[in-house]
C-alpha cells in the first residue's frame, strides 16, 4: 500500500502474473476504493526471472500453504470488473474457467503462449489486456 499512498493516488488499477496475481487480489481486497472503483487494470509481465531464486522459492512455499481467506474467495468478493488470462498452451486447471465465470470473472485466452505470456507472445498479451480493459471501460 505504501507505493499507492506515497504517490497520492486517488485510484489505481492492478493486475498480476502468477504470485503477482495473488498479491494484486489481496491489495484490491484491502483497498477496494483506491484500487480503482471501476476495476482492476495494468499488468505484471513475468519479471520473476529478474528476482533472486531463493526469494522465489520462499514465496512459492508460502503460497503453497495458502492464505486465509483463500485468494479465490477474495477474488470472488471483489465488486470491480475482473478477468483471468490463460496461455493457450498452458495446462488448464480443471473447472477453473467455470468456477471463475460463476464469480463473474471474465476468461481470456492469449494465443501461442503458455505460462510465460509476456516473453512468449507480448503482442498477444497486450491485445488481450487491451481488449479486457476496453470492455470494462468503454471509451
Amino acid at each position: 500500500m505504501a507505493p499507492i499512498d506515497g504517490l497520492g493516488l486517488a485510484e489505481c488499477g492492478l493486475a498480476g502474473h502468477s504470485m503477482g496475481g495473488a498479491i494484486a487480489v489481496h491489495v484490491a481486497a484491502v483497498r477496494p476504493a483506491v484500487v480503482d472503483p471501476h476495476g482492476i487494470r495494468a499488468a505484471h509481465l513475468g519479471i520473476t526471472r529478474l528476482v533472486d531464486p531463493r526469494a522465489l522459492h520462499r514465496e512459492g512455499g508460502s503460497l503453497a500453504h495458502g492464505t486465509t481467506p483463500p485468494v479465490r474467495s477474495l477474488l470472488g468478493r471483489l465488486k470491480m470488473p475482473r478477468w483471468y488470462l490463460q496461455g493457450a498452451l498452458s495446462d488448464p486447471e480443471p473447472n477453473l474457467e467455470s468456477d471463475l465465470a460463476a464469480m463473474g470473472v471474465s476468461w481470456k485466452v492469449v494465443p501461442r503462449t503458455g505460462y510465460q505470456m509476456g516473453p512468449q507472445n507480448p503482442e498477444g498479451l497486450a491485445r488481450a489486456v487491451a481488449d479486457s480493459v476496453s470492455r470494462a471501460w468503454p471509451g
